[in-house]
């Protein structure tokens, strides 16, 4: 059953909670290098671990822990041959595969030579399990960690979180001008997921930066098609409304229809910085548009925005178990009071973290609590410490 977003907020961390448990003893102390060793280490079970007061006495994973080794925070069965110290997959998982395998063929099977039943097999226990994206990034400062994504996760979990952009007021008639750059970063990736797997696919125009597209031919771009939503760093929103602005003071082009939303990401932004976005819209005929921050991370895998400005960031909680730490003593505090976010994956593939520490400090907390402006029940992170 999935989370219902209209539970009460005990009902929804008690769900979280044992969803994340249950993966825990299903698919990361099986099957992931890193934790399985660590599980090892400590003496504990999975089976010892039934509330959050055992929970936390897992370590915290750091971006270091990760850095060392990244291959080891990725779920990977025992295969035969292989020399993990993971397990096998059970015989219920495989009769699973081999139905599946049974029941159709492969676009390979049609245009490839023929191939053997125990090689479609393999296919298909490939599709759960074998990475087939990758991203990097690492903030601002410091070395760029790699992440991994298998088909399950880019097939069943990625949609559904790319479905909270409807949170804000997002239609799939809405046209959409991608301006980040085209590299591996979770703020261009999220924008291309959307255009093909959210719903029956999103109208995307992805710039995919300007060294692919001048700055110049993308205001033009603008000027001569209408979009309804842009997508941006705010830095290079701001850049990038300037040039507009000038643009259409010198007759270059026309002012672009009226934009909706800009949806920015990537960066924190002041309370003045989003007055002068605001006014640069203004300048360009879009007076009405409405400014959604979002926040994510190449280790998230995922991004979240406001419902409405000044909401908070509506952080999912049937594919992330979340806590809020003091940067200190590293101990949970009260829903919203002030610390460092944390999270846990559940349910994904490819890479896993285990009480992850994003160093992001929300000085007003994070309130697990009804959005009063969307009505949906779901953790409100209130905006990290720029």
């Amino acid at each position: 059953m999935p989370v219902s977003f209209k539970w009460t907020p005990e009902e929804q961390r008690a769900y979280s909670l044992a969803k994340l448990l249950k993966y825990i003893e299903t698919d990361i102390y099986p099957y992931h290098p890193h934790y399985r060793a660590m599980f090892k280490e400590s003496g504990l079970v999975p089976e010892q671990i039934k509330s959050y007061r055992d929970f936390i006495k897992l370590p915290i994973t750091e971006k270091a822990d990760v850095l060392r080794e990244p291959g080891a925070f990725c779920l990977q069965p025992k295969l035969n041959g292989d020399g993990n110290e993971t397990v096998g997959i059970p015989k219920s998982r495989q009769m699973e595969y081999l139905w599946k395998s049974l029941r159709g063929k492969r676009l390979r099977d049609y245009y490839g030579p023929g191939r053997r039943f125990m090689e479609r097999f393999q296919h298909t226990v490939s599709t759960e399990w074998e990475p087939i994206h990758y991203q990097s990034g690492g903030g601002a400062a410091g070395e760029n960690l790699t992440v991994y994504y298998t088909y399950k996760d880019i097939s069943e979990i990625v949609p559904r979180l790319l479905g909270m952009l409807y949170l804000f007021g997002f239609e799939p008639s809405m046209k959409v001008f991608n301006l980040f750059p085209a590299f591996q970063h979770i703020g261009f990736f999220h924008m291309l997921f959307t255009e093909f797997f959210l719903d029956d696919g999103i109208s995307v125009f992805n710039t995919c930066g300007e060294n692919a597209i001048s700055l110049s031919r993308q205001v033009r771009i603008a000027g001569s098609t209408p979009f309804d939503l842009y997508v941006a760093t705010p830095s290079y929103m701001n850049v990038w409304l300037k040039k507009a602005v000038a643009m259409v003071e010198d007759g270059e082009i026309k002012r672009p229809e009226p934009v909706k939303f800009a949806l920015l990401a990537g960066e924190n932004i002041t309370d003045e910085f989003k007055v002068r976005i605001r006014d640069l819209f203004s300048e360009i005929g879009s007076p009405e548009v409405k400014l959604i921050q979002a926040y994510g991370s190449t280790e998230l895998k995922g991004l979240f925005c406001e419902c409405r400005e000044e909401s908070g960031f509506h952080l999912n909680p049937e594919y992330y178990f979340w806590e809020i730490l003091d940067p200190d003593s590293r101990e949970p505090v009260g829903w919203g009071e002030p610390g460092v976010l944390v999270f846990s994956h559940i349910g994904w593939r490819g890479t896993v973290l285990l009480r992850y520490w994003t160093g992001d400090y929300f000085q007003r907390g994070v309130m697990w609590k009804r959005c009063e402006s969307c009505g949906h029940t779901m953790p409100l992170a209130m905006y990290p410490v720029t």
